[in-house]
């Protein structure tokens, strides 16, 4: 034992012992004293410091105490300031923290001191007494699917444990959803985290809602949007129970407020008429395009001077639910409610006076169904993508309702720009062509596979159709008809087989929504390439599956700025939507100061027509092979041709398909038919 520190020790314990200390409690705190330094000799840190604790808990020794803080907490505390430092700057721009209104200093004084932490125990001290945590004991059940609230949580390993054991999608979620994980801190206590962990690698992750002080609690779960947690720390439950007494209170007046809400009809026409109405757009964080087509409608709306307000997630933890409706519904008082592929008869809260504007861009169910026309009212708009679609306006929509809509392009997005000399290198080509594709190969093996027996037949008649596409571009199917008696007749001529019509269909859908692309964008490439032109470049995912493709396949091209110096720098931005001539893919290439070659579809096949939308002569067309390679040689070696187009397109497509002059067209078709 360090005979000259104990005795140091021991000669200022004389001087602070006091008189009514029993001879035999001061000899006990001498052999703990002498204990407490033999385990610190032998480096059992944390056993020297549970008997020094012990001693200053039988009397309030201040040498006690400073000796702890010079033997634990003085070697440490540049460290912890450095740390808290760190994660200040680390919090202040992560966006799931709610606590900014927290102010935290390393120059503060703290409510607890930091005596000792590690992977096991955490002992802290608040100025009158030690406070100890087992984390070692905190042996915590977690199901995958929970919606964690964590108190006061200053483990790592439990804040990781969190992560790795609960899903980061919820069961059915998609399109970037996120499971949260709330955790709940006093502010004493956060003091202590954020000098104790090191956030730079948790708050990457960005899994953790973290809300600071109970204020900051209440008001996020007062939002509606917010998912409530399924696992609570006990400690918190009173102050939940409270906050969900407080929402359905908050819940109660906005439906008694909304079954009260009446918006006159006339009113409405008024300021429809007038171009003053209030529009409220609701769409979805989970959406892919949807979302940003509703946000540019929206500026557009702006532009013209109308008052908006758009309803979506606050994030990817955050939901919409029917109550934040209503809610928005109550404070904005709108006369328009715009919803992008959804009607009003899926929701009842919107009032009856209400004009409703559905924009359809998918073919999904409720859309396709007979049923659905029947429930529109005389207030129900259809802003309709599939100008040109036979199938849609078989459902039975009424004309009258129904307002020419296809998708447009951004124009402050997708425009011209001042390029530096790398981005020129990087993206200039004579030929661009931007898709997502797969190996033809990898494609047909992992999708002909319903009936077993047959899989090697089927998938070559799969292949058998790419070939005849290959050699023959007149053999390219447009209709989903073709494909049935292609499959129907390939089966019972060369296999003498006859399988039943929902097999048929099923391979004829794979093949119509599916195969055709990939065979068709793969020629398009297999056609250039054969015919000598080596200056392409393929932008989309798949590309790299192939060898062939892999020396022009450049990865995938983001959406806005990028792509549209990407269509800036291409000389020909070539068509290649099997589907649909009228993609919003034609404007932005157009937009952004490109010449667009469109491919040719069948009028009678074409859901979205080009040749409704622009004049002949504000765009090129080409047709099979032959057409293709002669057009590519002529605007490749005609540049004063492939300009003028160029100025022609993006003028067209200016005045016609961007999102102002869409929202613009669809209330002046409302106006007059109002």
């Amino acid at each position: 034992m360090n005979i000259s520190l104990y005795e140091n020790v021991l000669m200022q314990l004389e001087r602070e012992k006091s008189e009514d200390i029993s001879l035999s409690s001061y000899e006990n705190i001498k052999e703990l004293l002498a204990e407490a330094i033999i385990n610190l000799e032998n480096k059992n840190y944390f056993l020297a410091l549970k008997i020094l604790i012990k001693i200053y808990e039988i009397q309030k020794f201040n040498c006690i105490l400073n000796f702890i803080y010079k033997s634990y907490v003085c070697p440490n505390e540049e460290y912890y300031l450095e740390n808290l430092e760190k994660n200040l700057v680390l919090f202040e721009d992560y966006k799931y923290y709610y606590g900014n209104d927290i102010t935290i200093s390393t120059q503060d004084k703290f409510t607890f001191d930091i005596i000792w932490i590690n992977k096991q125990y955490l002992v802290l001290f608040d100025g009158n007494k030690f406070i100890q945590e087992d984390f070692y004991n905190r042996n915590i059940s977690i199901l995958e699917d929970d919606v964690i609230l964590g108190i006061n949580i200053l483990s790592y390993n439990e804040i990781i444990k969190y992560d790795k054991e609960i899903l980061i999608t919820p069961r059915g979620g998609f399109n970037g959803m996120k499971q949260p994980i709330y955790l709940y801190y006093d502010k004493e206590y956060f003091e202590v985290l954020l000098r104790i962990i090191d956030f730079s690698e948790i708050l990457t992750k960005k899994r953790f809602i973290i809300l600071c002080e109970r204020k900051n609690l209440e008001e996020f779960f007062l939002d509606f949007q917010a998912i409530m947690p399924t696992r609570i720390d006990i400690r918190i439950k009173e102050v939940l129970i409270d906050i969900i007494n407080k929402r359905q209170i908050k819940l109660e007046n906005a439906i008694k407020e909304n079954e009260n809400y009446n918006r006159n009809y006339n009113l409405i026409i008024d300021n429809i008429k007038n171009k003053k109405p209030r529009i409220l757009f609701i769409t979805s964080l989970f959406t892919t395009a949807l979302q940003y087509h509703a946000k540019n409608m929206e500026k557009a709306a702006k532009k013209m001077g109308y008052k908006t307000d758009i309803l979506i997630e606050k994030s990817e933890f955050h939901r919409v639910f029917k109550v934040n409706t209503i809610i928005k519904i109550n404070e904005f008082k709108p006369d328009i409610i715009f919803l992008l592929d959804h009607f009003r008869f899926e929701n009842d809260i919107y009032n009856k006076g209400i004009i409703v504007i559905s924009w359809i861009q998918d073919p999904l169910p409720n859309i396709m169904d007979k049923q659905t026309p029947l429930k529109l009212t005389n207030r129900d708009f259809i802003l309709n993508h599939y100008i040109s679609w036979d199938k849609f306006f078989e459902i039975g929509y009424d004309k009258a309702h129904i307002i020419e809509g296809p998708v447009p392009a951004n124009q402050d997005i997708y425009k011209e720009y001042n390029l530096t000399e790398e981005e020129k290198k990087e993206y200039s080509c004579d030929i661009c062509i931007l898709c997502h594709t797969q190996s033809l190969k990898h494609y047909i093996n992992n999708e002909v596979s319903y009936i077993e027996e047959i899989e090697d037949k089927l998938k070559e008649i799969f292949y058998s159709y790419w070939k005849l596409v290959y050699n023959d571009d007149n053999m390219i199917f447009y209709h989903l008809q073709e494909y049935k008696d292609f499959i129907r007749y390939s089966l019972s001529t060369f296999y003498s087989i006859k399988i039943s019509d929902k097999a048929i269909d099923y391979y004829a859908e794979r093949m119509y929504y599916e195969l055709n692309s990939v065979v068709f964008r793969h020629c398009l490439v297999d056609w250039l390439i054969e015919a000598g032109y080596t200056n392409i470049k393929l932008w989309g995912n798949g590309w790299t599956e192939e060898e062939k493709y892999r020396p022009y396949a450049m990865g995938a091209a983001e959406n806005g700025e990028k792509l549209s110096k990407i269509y800036q720098c291409s000389k020909i931005v070539l068509g290649n939507n099997i589907m649909t001539t009228g993609a919003a893919r034609a404007w932005e290439s157009m937009l952004s100061g490109a010449f667009f070659l469109c491919n040719w579809i069948p009028p009678d096949a074409d859901a979205v027509d080009i040749r409704k939308i622009l004049e002949p002569e504000d765009f090129v067309m080409f047709n099979g092979k032959e057409d293709l390679l002669q057009k590519v040689n002529y605007y490749l070696t005609n540049e004063e041709e492939r300009q003028k187009m160029i100025k022609r397109g993006k003028k067209a497509a200016l005045e016609k398909m961007t999102f102002d002059a869409t929202f613009e067209r669809m209330m002046k078709v409302i106006r007059e038919r109002l």
